[in-house]
């Protein structure tokens, strides 16, 4: 599966991440860069969500690199979260110690779409609903 492929799937099936999301946008430009998922949560937080196959060392300072960002223009709470199909135990082990929000979801606990030679989702209502959403923009380039 590949991380577009994933990103999909998470965007159609966001109680997969957590309950009572709602969707704002994704590929969203923050300063140049691009948050995978942008949701608000059931209180009004915004959650950034960082999407990948394996969890790496890298993946922890962007996605603090993207709360940086959204701290400084945000006049509501941000919450970060590093969604992943694996994520090392060392890191959970970190992450719970050091209070960020995580969720290792393995290939075999999500639900099948079909995808394109691309990796696009085939579904052409979910394609539609990210194309008008995505279009959401924090921060200059």
């Amino acid at each position: 599966m590949r991380e577009n492929e994933f990103e999909h799937i998470l965007i159609n099936n966001l109680d997969l991440i957590e309950h009572g999301l709602a969707f704002k946008g994704n590929q969203v430009n923050c300063h140049g860069k691009r948050v995978d998922i942008l949701c608000e949560d059931r209180h009004g937080q915004i959650l950034i969500v960082e999407v990948k196959k394996v969890a790496i060392r890298k993946d922890v300072a962007q996605l603090l690199d993207y709360a940086g960002h959204y701290i400084a223009d945000a006049d509501v709470p941000i919450r970060v979260m590093l969604v992943a199909l694996r994520i090392p135990e060392n890191f959970k082990r970190s992450f719970d110690y050091f209070g960020i929000e995580y969720l290792e979801l393995p290939e075999s606990d999500l639900p099948i779409e079909d995808f394109d030679e691309q990796g696009r989702s085939v579904d052409n209502e979910l394609r539609e609903d990210v194309k008008t959403k995505s279009g959401v923009e924090r921060g200059g380039n």
